[in-house]
Parts: structure tokens; C-alpha cells; sequence
């Protein structure tokens, strides 16, 4: 867990400053310096002048106790009044200076061997620090920040119990040595002249209160300073408590000796052993709490302190019940059982005094006013001196009335088990607060993140939480820094079996369909009351995001108040959640929550009303989504994700299945895996590429997987590009070996591809030999199977080490360090400058003004231009919120970064390109699309697009593995009519398809094939509004159109159930940030430019084979013209390099297409530009329509409204247009057949 204040937590580094340390010294030289003077006189008065003066040694040593404690009931507050008024540092001196003063007339008494003398010195010293106490605990707060001041108050605590030992040792042994009275003298004058050294360092203090009146009265200032103490109530308590300990201290202390002598019958090195116990005890007792608290100041572990004092008390006054006259006849052993039980019962007590203690001590300080601070500390020495004195006239009575040590220890125990439970009741809170934080911690091993950014917020906070379990309110309070207010339904909290638990937790009941709900939350949230509020306004049953109300937005706004969002993650795996049967639930899941940077949120000016409200549902939405992504779980390898899937949906969970209906679970996965690893990766080395030419099946995965497992980089090669791209593909990425089968080349016929890749030199394997297994593969698949996570975790280290790795390696735009990702073994990878938001928000500016510029020449531009700087504002607010995000505290994975996968470009447009997507990449698509589509462990994907393609090998296999749903995997897209009836027997939910095989599946499909399927989501290609329409009348089947690009990973763009606006691509997910360029010529939108953790690392060129040349700045530019509208959904305009201009105007060739589907929308289209003599460019259509008319075409554009230069004046009919695996059409291929057509 995050530290709550600077310097929590670490008390150490306080002695390294000179706020502290020469306070310390003299502190520590002044109690000690008292203890060595004080028992000095007490064994000189018992032994030495009893005899000589006739006195009663008893009586002697109660009256030098008395002396010194006298002052502290007459001078404390003269010196409180001193302290506040008076620059402290300088008082400080002079006491110091007393000090040595009444120290060199206490030498001369004992020199001179004088009594009367000694009572005098002894009465000076306690004036001495009574005038020294107030000071001390003044100055602390002055000094220390509130962080430090439980720190600073633990080792004081710490060091005055070791000075009053180590003083009250010292002095016993040097008065009763040879030649003692000169080495007290000389320890006393050495001490003291060190304070005082000490104390020049102490820096200044000013005065609080300069103009204070001093009351020189003594009884009626004292009086004055306990009534005012006592009206300030929590003051007062913490006062009462403190003087409480120190009733205990006493007692024990007091206690000991006389308990030595009558109950164990042993000596005064007994004596000394029991009391150093408890003097170590309350030092570490006094560390211990600064520890546990982390520098908060909070009292919500002094009850239960209490109680276990309480405890310890009651077992020491049984063990010295049974006693009896053991020990008359038996020599006491600490080694003994008794020994120990009653070492450990006094260690007990003591350390938990030093826990009960030392909170109230900061508390006192940083709840009295700076201008009263000493005198209430002075205060709190009288009361101290008072509950002191209390004790030993109250003991000493009990003890005369023939109370045994026994009942007294067991008064006291009852005593202050009653004032425990006083202070339970005072503060229930802390009590529940703490052991639910502790429940909780044992059952769910909670973590908690970025709890420093709740204290970065203002006094009117408003939290925001994704609603996941019953837990959620429970998790909230024990964990959060200050104690929320839930506004909850009056319904719910009128309901019986939720009462019990709300005085646990603060509750606030409002009807959320009264309009004075918002209004009664707001009022609240002005008052500094932090208030929890769950958009969502219900349970998921989603596992996801689901629909979010405006209401938090709406009380941020009106009480102007910081919105924290925080991530609650895991706690759907809980048994208390309501997704029984989609995701596996357990009884002790691990849960995670991220407190979030706080934020003001105010809607856009002048968007009112409905408007108003809409928008804010949307931002908050955007909220919640960015913070699913940022708070995900990316640095792992994909392998790795596959393990910690394996646990957390369970191994034997069936996940993967093919044509051959043989279901593979998890276990079986990653034994497979792990089989195939070694030898799929014989002859490389860790981060080498290993190419895959196959087709989906189940073999396919986990082969995928088992070259992962082993730091390989999987080459994933396009069996339906041509020879000529094969050789492109591994000559870019420096292949050596690939592995495909040989039943799949003798059916797709890959004899050439073969010949084209052993003529670039690489080694064709096939997977028939590899899965063979040998006697020792038999022995060791039993291993596999049960100890996938442990070898994974070997493998890893071995990576990392061939690697040459160090854990800090992470990736540059992440933790702004500007240390480069890892390339692959022999390609270098240029660095990646950290990321800078300024520069973000400057470059979408100055777009946003050219654009501007370039459009506004004309009036009838206007609208346009306002139009493109409204996207750019969208762009530029849209970049904050994920730089706002972006720095979440994570733990870093040095091959998190790395090279995972190479795939390669359709080719559409050009020579293919290696594209170099990492681990992180892949999973950040992942979690991407998670959050902003609901998928269970109930879904079934159906995947048939390859896996070298980025649409299938993420939404086809990545997604569904790692999130816990099962794939079905079939090895072409093109078997139009066995695919629909699949889906059918398959009971699939979600699909994933391009248009053009889409429209092939609705032509061959049964009604009722689909009526599983949840969502389908099309991409790679512009989705025709006739194929939506006859998928949602024919099949009743919502098709949403998504966008990407290999280099992506491949998401940028998706429509959902939640945000769906037909004819756009939707809006962009989570974690994506964008800028549009201008582009000359086009009047609406411009050129994409993209960044965010699934850019890929890089593109590998057949120029520069084996190295990654990574996208500037981290900006990737898509080379799509878009136009984003107010609300952020994207509309693609079309290629910036399929644009053609005709008679000066630019044309998009697949505004054409569009067009031409209109017409033909059966058909498939490809729009293709070439030179024209007197126009400079002209427009040809391809089309298998049989016989494709221009009237036609021309009559559905003037029904569209569509001017007519974008109907193609030659139109050309041809059997079968050529597609890529994709389902793209082959624009280089079909550039080289009909360009020249006439």
C-alpha cells in the first residue's frame, strides 16, 4: 500500500535533519542526565544517610519522588504561558543552561556530601524540566511535517523510557563504585554541556502567540489551562488517555521492586532484567506504531491497544495468583515457563503502551491551536503528574488495606478494560474500521494503490467506483484514507438485512427519483464530507461497465468538488458478487484498488440541460473505461497471461476447440505448450522470431503459445499473400526457421510459399515432427500438466537473463524514463522519447489553427472550420484524461516491452511490413476492448479469421483465452455456408468477420443459425448499411462495425451495444489518443494520427531488414482521412493515398465504392484511379455485378444527394474480384490488371 504522507512510515531518515536530531539530543541528555542524579540521591539516601541521619529510607525516597515531581504541578503553566509567547529555540538554550547550573551545584552536594543540598538540586531539576516539557512537544509540530509527527513522537517516547533506565542503571552503579561520587559528577557535567551543545542546533521557533499576557498566579493560571484543556473535548480525551498510560507506566514501575521481593524472592538483578523488558518494550512498542501507521495520525488502534493491555494485566495477575510460596524454596528462572510467561506478559503490556500512546500524543499536538499548543501541552503534564501521583496514594492505600500484588494488577486490568471500551464506543469506527481492514487483508490479500492522490484532493471530494460486489462499500471503508458517506436508494435502505451493517458505514438515503436528491448530495459535498457514489448505480451482471448515470458528475459540477475515481478490481470473483456462472468465483481471490489522480469535472460551457446531462454520462463513462484500462494488469508476457487466466478461471476449464471436437482445457493448453516450446524453439535464442505458417485450428494455439513460453517471437506468415511477399516477410524480419504442417500444405496447396521461404534462407519444420513424443516427453507431461506457473516462471528468468534484462527496463512512454524497449536479439530498437502533454495539447492546437486557417478563406467554410476545431478540442481533452491516467503506479516487467509478435501488412497498398507488436500491446487491446464490450466466461467466440491477422489473432484468440471465454477455432472464413451452421452447433456468442465474409455468411445462413450470437463485429472493411440492416431483419442480429490496423494491435475504434452510432466505426476506446492533420484538398476531417499502449513498438522494413524503426514521438499515423464528431464517433472518408483528383477536387475512391454498394449492394466493388490527359486523374469501377450500368449508378447518387463527380465514368465487370486474406480487396493486384483497361 501506497504511503500516506512523506516520510511515513521511516522514522530513521528524521536523524539525518536538524529538525530533529539536536532536539533529540538534548531530550535524550536531559532524561537521562535526571534518572542518573535522581537514583544517585535515592541510593545515597538509603543507604548512606538513613543510617547517618537517623532517617526511614522508605519515607526518604518518597520525598525526593515528590520534589521532583512538585514543579510539574506548579511551574507547567508558567512554562506553557513562556512557550507560546517567547521564540522557543532560544528558551530551550536557557533551560540548558539552567541545567548545568543546578548540575554544578548538585556536584558540589554530593562532593560535599550535603543532603539538604541534593533536595534542593533534585527540586531544581524537576523545575528544569517542567519548563523543558512544554517546549519539546511544541516544538515537534513546528519542526516535523504532520507525516513525521507520529514518527517524531514514537522515538521520543522511545528514547525517554531508555533514558529513564539507562539513567536509573547508571547512576545505581557508579554511587555505589569506587571513587562514585566524582564519576555521577563527572557523567551529570558531560551530559549536560552536551545538551547544551545540542541545543544551538535547534532551529528557530517563532512565537505563536507574541502578544499573550502572562499570569504570573500560579493557581489561577493552572486552573484557567485545565478548564481550558478541558473544553476542547477530543483534546481533553487524548490528554486523559495519555495520562493514563502514564498510570500505568508508574504502576509497573513502581510495582516492580516491591513485586520482586515478595513474590519471586529474588534480587535486584531481577530488578533490573524486568525493568529493562519493559523499557525495550515500550520503545518498540512506540517504533512498532509508527510502522503500522505509516505517519498517519489516527487513534484507531489505541482501543485495541487498550484490550490487549487489558490482557496481558489479567494473565500476570493469574501467574502471580498461583504463585503462592513458590519461589520461598525454589530460585526464580527466566528460562523457567513462569519466567517466560511473565517476561512475556510485561514485554506485552509494554509495547502495546507504546502503540496505545504514542498516536495520542501527535493527535494532541496536531489538534491544539499552534497559538495554545504549549500551554495544552503543559496541561497535559499537570494531569499527568496528577494521574501519577493518583496511583502510588491509591496503591499504597490498597496495598495497606492487605491487598495482595495480585488483585491489584487485576484491579487495574478491569480498570482499564472499561476505559478501552469507552474509547471503543467513543469511536466505533476506528475499532471496525480496523479489524475490517484486517478481515478483509486476510481473506482478499488486499492491495491498494495511489492512496497519495486521495490526499492531493481538495476539501469537497466526490468518489467514483466501478459497482462489482456486495463488497464494494466494505472495501471502500476500511481502505480509504478518511471514512466516505454511500448515498444509497431509500428502498434498499429501508431493507432489514441491510441495517445491521450500516453503523458500520456511513450511509446517506436519498430517492433518486426526487429532484431534491441531487441537490440534498451537493449541499453534503460542500460541507467536506467525502461522498461515494457508483455511476452505475447498480451491481454488474456483466462482469464490464455498464450503463452510467450522470448524477456524480452533476454534484461534482454544482458543489465544485474534486471527483477520485477508483478501480475496484477482482471482487467479481467473489462470492458476493452477481455474475454466478459468467466468470469463476472463489472464496479468496486477490482484489486490488487504484485511487486515481483527482480531477475537477465540469460539462463543456454552454451545454445545458439535457445536453448537459448526456454529456456527463458520457464523460463519466469515458472516466470509468479510462481507469479499467490504465489499472489493468500489462506487464506480463502473453504467456504468463495465459497462466494467471489458468488460475483464475480454473484449469479445468474447457477453452479452446476446432473442427475436430476435441475441447482442450487450460491444463491441457499449457501442458501442450510448454511440450511443444523446446522443440518449436530448437536452434534459436531468446527473442529470435519463429515463423508460424498455419492455418487456426487448436494446434495452431498452442503452438502460438508454446513458442511464447519459451521468449520467442512469433512470426506470424500470411499463406494467402503470394510467394513474392513471403520472401519480403522473412527477408524484413530475419527469419531462420518456421514451422508449418504438411497435411495443410498439401491441402492449400503452399508448395511454392515453401520454396520461396528456403530460397531466403529459412529452414522449413513441420509440427507432425515436432509432436511426436519420446519416453522422456512421456515422463515429463505429467509436470507440465501440474506445474505450468513454476516452469513458466524458470523459462522467464532464463529469457531475461539471456536478454541481458534489468527489471527496470520498461517501457519509455510509460515510466518516462527514456530507456528503449527491448528489441528482438540483433535488431535494434531506437529510443522513444517519454511522453509530454504539453506537446500533445500545443500540436492539437496548432492543427486545429491551420485547419482553421487553411478553411475559414470563405464564408462557406465556416461551419467547417468550426467543425474541425471542435474535433480538435475533443482531441485535446481526450489526450489530458489519458495522460491523467497513464501514470498509475504498477509494477514493472522487464519483458513486458518486448518483441511478442510480428505480423505483417496486407500489402493493400505497397510491399508488406514487418509490424512489431510487444506483450504489452497485445494485452492493452485486450483490456481495451474488454472494457468497453461485456464479455463473460459464458461467451463463445467463433474465430475464422487467420491468425496472422491482427483481427483474429487478438479478438480471435488473445481475447477469449486470457479473459476466460472459450474459442472455437476454423481454418478459413471462405466456407460461406458450413461457417453459419458452425456457429449454430457451436452456440456462439460473439463473432468477429469482415464485410465481405459477412455478407458471404448471410447468404448461405438458416434464419435461425445466429440465435445465439450476442454481438458480431466487422471490420477491416466499410461495413454496407443493407448488410446491417439485413442481419438485424433477417437473423435479428446486431452487427457493429469496429476499426483498426495491424500496427494497433489491432483496435483503435468499435461501436457497442452501449455507444453505437450506425455508418460510424464508433468511438475510440479507452487509452487512445488522436490528432487530426490537415490534409489540402478535403474538406471534412483530416489525417489520423494515434498514440497509446497498443501502438506497436515499430515497423521492419526490406530496407533496413532487422530493425525496428519506431513511430515518432510514439504517434502512429494511420493514413486514414476521418472526421470525429461532438460526440467522438469516427467516420472513416477514406485512404489519404486512395484519393483521386478530378478537375481539381479531391474524390474518395471508397466514398465511390460506397456509392456503388448502394447501387448493387450484393456486389463487391473496388474503386481504382489512374491518369487521365485533360483531368489529371479519372475513376474506374470494378465490380462482379454481370453488368454494371453508369445510369444506374448515377441515378442512386442524385437520390443520395452525391455529386456526380464521384460516379466512375467506366465501369468494368469481372468474374471474381481478388481479395486479401483480410478480406480486403487486392488493390495492387487489380492496379496491375485494369489500370490500363480501356
Amino acid at each position: 500500500m501506497s504511503d500516506t504522507h512523506p516520510g511515513s512510515g521511516r522514522a530513521l531518515h528524521l536523524f539525518k535533519t536538524r529538525r530533529f536530531l539536536p532536539l533529540f539530543l538534548v531530550q535524550l541528555t536531559g532524561a537521562f542526565n535526571d534518572n542518573v542524579f535522581k537514583n544517585a540521591f535515592v541510593i545515597l539516601a538509603t543507604f548512606h544517610f538513613a543510617k547517618t541521619h537517623g532517617w526511614n529510607a522508605s519515607v526518604i525516597t518518597q520525598i525526593i519522588a515528590a520534589l521532583f515531581a512538585l514543579p510539574f504541578f506548579v511551574f507547567s503553566a508558567f512554562a506553557g504561558q513562556l512557550a507560546d509567547k517567547f521564540e522557543k529555540s532560544r528558551i530551550v538554550r536557557l533551560t540548558k543552561v539552567w541545567e548545568i547550573i543546578i548540575l554544578i551545584f548538585g556536584s558540589a552536594a554530593l562532593l560535599l556530601d550535603n543532603p539538604w543540598m541534593l533536595f534542593v538540586t533534585i527540586f531544581l531539576l524537576g523545575t528544569q524540566s517542567a519548563f523543558f516539557g512544554p517546549l519539546k512537544y511544541s516544538l515537534l509540530p513546528q519542526h516535523l511535517r504532520e507525516g513525521e509527527l507520529v514518527a517524531g513522537n514514537a522515538i521520543f517516547e522511545a528514547v525517554t523510557y531508555v533514558a529513564i533506565l539507562g539513567g536509573t542503571l547508571l547512576g545505581g552503579l557508579l554511587i555505589e563504585a569506587p571513587g562514585g561520587t566524582y564519576w555521577v559528577c563527572a557523567v551529570l557535567l558531560v551530559c549536560a554541556v552536551t545538551g547544551w551543545a545540542a541545543s544551538l542546533g535547534v532551529p528557530a521557533a517563532p512565537s505563536e502567540s507574541p502578544d499573550l499576557k502572562i499570569n504570573p498566579n500560579i493557581a489561577t493560571a493552572t486552573a484557567d489551562l485545565i478548564r481550558f484543556t478541558a473544553r476542547r473535548r477530543r483534546i481533553f480525551r487524548a490528554i486523559l488517555g495519555i495520562s493514563w498510560f502514564w498510570l500505568i507506566g508508574i504502576f509497573w514501575l513502581t510495582l516492580t521492586p516491591a513485586y520482586v521481593e515478595s513474590q519471586l524472592h529474588s534480587g535486584n538483578h531481577t530488578v533490573t532484567a524486568l525493568l529493562v523488558i519493559f523499557a525495550v518494550g515500550i520503545g518498540v512498542g512506540s517504533m512498532l506504531c509508527n510502522k503500522i501507521l505509516r505517519g498517519e495520525a489516527t487513534a484507531k488502534f489505541v482501543p485495541l491497544a487498550g484490550l490487549a493491555i487489558s490482557l496481558f494485566m489479567i494473565d500476570a495477575s493469574l501467574l502471580t495468583a498461583g504463585l503462592g510460596d513458590r519461589y520461598v524454596t525454589e530460585a526464580f528462572s527466566f528460562f523457567s515457563f513462569t519466567g517466560a510467561r511473565l517476561c512475556l506478559d510485561l514485554l506485552g503490556i509494554a509495547v502495546c503502551g507504546g502503540i496505545f500512546s504514542v498516536p495520542l500524543y501527535a493527535l494532541m499536538q496536531i489538534w491544539s491551536p499552534p497559538a495554545h499548543r504549549s500551554r495544552i501541552i503543559a496541561a497535559n503534564n499537570v494531569i499527568n503528574a496528577l494521574f501519577m501521583a493518583a496511583v502510588a496514594l491509591i496503591c499504597g492505600a490498597l496495598f495497606a488495606l492487605g491487598l495482595s500484588a495480585w488483585m491489584l494488577i487485576l484491579l487495574l486490568a478491569i480498570a482499564n478494560a472499561g476505559i478501552a471500551l469507552y474509547i471503543i464506543a467513543l469511536v466505533p469506527e476506528a475499532v471496525v474500521h480496523t479489524f475490517l481492514r484486517w478481515a478483509l487483508k486476510v481473506l482478499y490479500k488486499v492491495e491498494v494503490r495511489g492512496v497519495e492522490n486521495f490526499k492531493r484532493a481538495g476539501k469537497r471530494r466526490v468518489i467514483i467506483a466501478n459497482h462489482t460486489s456486495f463488497l464494494d462499500a466494505a472495501l471502500l471503508t476500511a481502505f480509504l484514507p478518511e471514512r466516505p458517506t454511500f448515498a444509497i436508494n431509500t428502498d434498499f435502505a429501508a431493507k432489514w438485512w441491510l441495517k445491521p451493517f450500516f453503523w458500520a458505514v456511513n450511509v446517506y438515503a436519498i430517492d433518486p427519483t426526487k429532484p431534491m436528491a441531487i441537490k440534498a448530495l451537493t449541499t453534503l459535498a460542500r460541507t467536506g464530507t467525502p461522498i461515494v457514489i457508483f455511476p452505475e448505480g447498480r451491481l454488474t451482471v456483466t462482469g464490464g461497465i455498464m450503463k452510467v448515470y450522470e448524477g456524480p458528475g452533476l454534484i461534482a459540477d454544482k458543489a465544485n468538488a474534486d471527483l477520485i475515481p477508483v478501480q475496484i478490481d477482482g471482487a467479481v470473483h467473489t462470492v458476493f458478487s452477481r455474475l454466478k456462472g459468467k466468470v469463476r468465483r472463489r472464496w479468496s481471490p486477490k482484489i486490488t484498488l487504484t485511487i486515481l489522480p483527482p480531477r475537477k469535472f465540469h460539462p463543456p460551457p454552454g451545454v445545458f440541460g439535457r445536453d448537459g446531462r448526456q454529456h456527463m454520462a458520457r464523460d463519466l463513462y469515458d472516466i470509468l473505461a479510462q481507469i479499467n484500462v490504465a489499472t489493468a494488469d500489462n506487464n506480463v508476457t502473453l504467456f504468463q497471461g495465459l497462466v494467471d487466466a489458468a488460475i483464475r478461471h480454473g484449469h479445468g476449464t474447457p477453452i479452446l476447440d476446432d473442427p475436430q471436437f476435441k475441447p482442450v482445457t487450460y491444463r491441457r493448453l499449457l501442458a501442450a505448450s510448454l511440450f511443444l516450446g523446446p522443440k518449436l524453439c530448437a536452434g534459436t535464442r531468446p527473442g529470435d522470431p519463429v515463423g508460424l505458417l498455419i492455418a487456426n485450428s487448436s494446434a495452431a494455439v498452442c503452438a502460438f503459445f508454446g513458442v511464447q513460453s519459451m521468449g520467442r517471437v512469433c512470426a506470424m506468415l500470411n499463406y494467402s499473400a503470394g510467394p513474392a511477399s513471403i520472401a519480403a516477410a522473412c527477408r524484413v524480419s530475419r527469419l531462420r526457421v518456421a514451422w508449418t504442417a504438411r497435411k495443410f500444405v498439401e491441402i492449400a496447396k503452399l508448395d511454392p510459399l515453401l520454396e520461396a521461404m528456403r530460397a531466403e534462407g529459412v529452414e522449413v519444420r513441420y509440427l507432425e515432427d515436432a509432436a511426436k513424443k519420446t519416453f522422456a516427453d512421456y515422463l515429463r507431461l505429467p509436470f507440465y500438466l501440474r506445474n505450468a506457473r513454476w516452469i513458466a516462471a524458470r523459462r522467464q528468468k532464463k529469457t531475461i537473463a539471456a536478454l541481458g534484462i534489468a527489471d527496470k527496463n520498461v517501457r519509455a512512454s510509460e515510466s518516462g524514463t527514456g530507456v528503449p524497449p527491448v528489441g528482438l536479439s540483433g535488431m535494434g530498437v531506437p529510443p522513444m522519447p517519454p511522453p509530454n502533454e504539453h506537446g500533445r495539447v500545443a500540436r492539437a492546437t496548432q492543427s486545429a489553427a491551420s485547419v482553421a486557417t487553411a478553411q475559414a478563406t470563405t464564408p462557406s467554410t465556416k461551419l467547417q472550420s468550426a467543425t474541425h476545431a471542435a474535433a480538435t478540442t475533443l482531441a485535446a481533452a481526450r489526450s489530458r484524461l489519458v495522460t491523467h491516467f497513464e501514470k498509475i503506479a504498477r509494477p514493472a516487467s522487464p519483458l513486458a516491452d518486448t518483441p511478442a509478435v510480428i505480423l505483417f501488412t496486407s500489402g493493400s497498398s505497397g510491399a508488406p511490413k514487418g509490424v512489431v507488436l510487444s506483450h504489452r500491446n497485445l494485452h492493452a487491446n485486450r483490456q481495451q476492448l474488454v472494457a468497453s464490450v461485456d464479455v463473460t466466461s459464458n461467451d463463445r467466440f467463433f474465430s475464422c479469421l487467420p491468425v496472422f491477422h491482427a483481427f483474429g489473432l487478438t479478438g480471435g484468440v488473445i481475447l477469449p483465452l486470457l479473459h476466460g471465454a472459450p474459442t472455437f477455432m476454423y481454418p478459413t472464413p471462405l466456407h460461406y455456408g458450413i461457417i453459419p451452421e458452425l456457429i449454430y452447433q457451436t452456440n456462439s456468442t460473439i463473432v468477429f468477420g469482415t464485410g465481405t465474409f459477412l455478407a458471404g455468411y448471410a447468404r448461405r445462413a438458416h434464419p435461425y443459425d445466429f440465435f445465439s450470437v450476442r454481438y458480431m463485429f466487422s471490420g477491416a472493411e466499410k461495413l454496407k448499411a443493407e448488410l446491417r440492416q439485413h442481419y438485424s431483419d433477417q437473423f435479428g442480429v446486431r452487427v457493429f462495425e469496429a476499426y483498426g490496423a495491424t500496427e494497433t494491435a489491432p483496435g483503435l475504434c468499435i461501436n457497442t451495444p452501449m455507444h453505437n452510432r450506425p455508418g460510424t466505426v464508433g468511438p475510440f476506446l479507452p487509452g487512445i489518443e488522436w490528432r487530426l492533420e490537415p490534409v489540402p484538398g478535403i474538406d471534412r476531417g483530416g489525417r489520423l494520427w494515434v498514440r497509446g499502449p497498443n501502438i506497436m513498438l515499430g515497423y521492419l522494413l526490406v530496407e533496413n531488414p532487422g530493425r525496428i524503426q519506431a513511430p515518432p514521438d510514439s504517434w502512429y499515423d494511420t493514413g486514414d482521412i476521418v472526421d470525429v464528431d461532438a460526440d467522438g464517433y469516427v467516420t472513416i472518408v477514406g485512404r489519404a493515398k486512395r484519393f483521386a483528383k478530378l478537375a481539381g477536387e479531391m474524390v474518395s475512391l471508397t466514398a465511390v465504392e460506397e456509392l456503388a454498394s448502394a447501387t448493387w449492394p450484393k456486389n463487391l466493388h473496388a474503386a481504382l484511379s489512374r491518369p487521365h490527359p485533360q483531368k489529371g486523374e479519372e475513376v474506374i469501377l470494378v465490380t462482379d455485378h454481370p453488368s454494371p450500368q453508369r445510369a444506374d449508378i448515377l441515378a442512386k447518387a442524385k437520390e443520395k444527394g452525391i455529386a456526380e463527380l464521384y460516379v466512375p465514368r467506366l465501369l468494368i465487370p469481372c468474374k471474381t474480384i481478388p481479395v486479401l486474406g483480410s478480406g480486403k480487396p487486392d488493390y495492387v493486384a487489380l492496379e496491375k490488371e485494369y489500370r490500363e483497361t480501356t
